[in-house]
């Protein structure tokens, strides 16, 4: 059965399952992020200084898992009837893996840093 571009769209408002703790969503955030640091630190338009190092552990480890979260409840809220605090318990876990996510950014972005400073 051929799929339609509104059953695609739907696929950002699932939930995700309890031990996969990653949504589309958030699959399309870290894309986005990494593109964006990329490009950006790839055409010179930046340098990894300590204010953009700031900026951006402020965003993974503190926004974008806030807004992960908050999307997550909303598209589990959108999908069931009856939601209780503990069938939510599994999205607190999103923030240690973004957590990780940001301080892999970070080893990376420190590596990048020492080679251009060669």
């Amino acid at each position: 059965m051929k799929k339609s571009a509104f059953q695609i769209v739907n696929l950002f408002k699932e939930p995700a399952e309890p031990f996969a703790l990653f949504t589309y969503t958030d699959f399309a955030i870290l894309f986005l992020i990494f593109l964006i640091q990329y490009f950006l630190f790839t055409r010179k338009v930046i340098y990894p200084s300590r204010m953009i190092k700031v900026i951006l552990a402020l965003m993974l480890f503190i926004f974008v898992p806030w807004i992960s979260a908050k999307k997550e409840v909303m598209n589990v809220h959108d999908k069931f009837a009856v939601v209780d605090g503990f069938n939510l318990v599994y999205i607190y876990f999103k923030f240690p893996v973004w957590w990780a996510i940001g301080s892999l950014n970070f080893y990376f972005l420190g590596k990048y840093s020492e080679l251009r400073n060669q």
